[in-house]
């Protein structure tokens, strides 16, 4: 029991990455070998320029609300949003609505 509590968040962690790594507006930064996943949103028409900024106003946003966990991190010089998944009670439907209110949010940058 305890190992499979241990790997839960992983195993969710690499479903996430794997499904993002097939959406076009989804960029996975590396290959996750823990709970943690960095990545960015790149929504079709956002200049190279302003891709740090979208990153910053998801995770200044999400914050504000209260409701979600992302954190924000850099890889290479590049703003990214961080999930971190440590509890064994989390899921992959639980990130996927977090990654839905991401993409909400970008949605509304300018």
């Amino acid at each position: 029991g305890v190992i499979e509590r241990l790997r839960k968040p992983l195993l969710v962690i690499r479903e996430i990455a794997d499904d993002l790594g097939r959406q076009a507006d989804m960029r996975v930064l590396h290959q996750p070998d823990t709970g943690i996943l960095c990545f960015r949103i790149v929504p079709e028409g956002i200049a190279e320029d302003r891709v740090g900024d979208l990153q910053q106003h998801v995770y200044e946003t999400l914050l504000r609300g209260g409701k979600r966990s992302l954190s924000i991190s850099e890889i290479d010089g590049k703003t990214c949003l961080r999930i971190v998944a440590i509890s064994p009670s989390v899921t992959v439907e639980a990130v996927k609505e977090t990654l839905l209110e991401v993409r909400q949010i970008a949605g509304s940058f300018r």
